[in-house]
């Protein structure tokens, strides 16, 4: 089963699909206090963890990444690195996620609610990801039933606001 879930972004007017697991694993990025727990939460041992993303260290922390121990306070948020270092890129983004598990062989224009109100491409603010957003949420609704109609009943999506304000929160 896929699961999506939407809300509003933190100071954003529209709301914004989101895969439920990769939003879980990108609120967890946020909460990750030291270096080596973002490692593992990326699916990286340590060593790999270093040799792949040593340069974005040094970018962030202006020291040798061979200081950077797996205790090593992590010192920035995640929001803060995503899509601007290859070391946030790690933990993908839940808007972007959501808009690749969406079936791509469909013409969502066929459903007039669906041809007016979801926007799926390019996002802004930056950075310019592929996302799935609306102004009313109703439509989220309404993607869910075209998508069983179309024979896509693997496919849930519900209200998410705690979790996408978590994902998205200023720190």
């Amino acid at each position: 089963m896929t699961e999506l879930v939407y809300g509003q972004i933190p100071g954003w007017d529209e709301y914004s699909l989101l895969d439920k697991e990769a939003a879980e694993t990108q609120r967890q990025a946020r909460d990750c206090s030291t270096w080596g727990e973002y490692a593992r939460l990326a699916g990286l041992d340590w060593d790999t963890f270093v040799e792949e993303c040593g340069q974005s260290l040094r970018d962030l922390r202006g020291d040798d990444a061979a200081a950077v121990t797996p205790e090593t306070p992590m010192e920035v948020d995640w929001t803060s690195i995503a899509g601007s270092h290859l070391i946030g890129d790690l933990i993908q983004d839940a808007r972007l996620a959501a808009s690749e598990k969406l079936p791509s062989d469909l013409d969502y224009s066929e459903d007039p609610v669906l041809e007016s109100d979801l926007q799926i491409g390019g996002s802004s603010p930056g950075p310019n990801i592929s996302t799935v957003r609306t102004t009313d949420p109703d439509t989220f609704t309404r993607l869910e039933s075209f998508l069983h109609e179309k024979g896509y009943d693997d496919f849930s999506i519900s209200e998410g606001q705690d979790l996408v304000s978590a994902c998205y929160q200023s720190s």
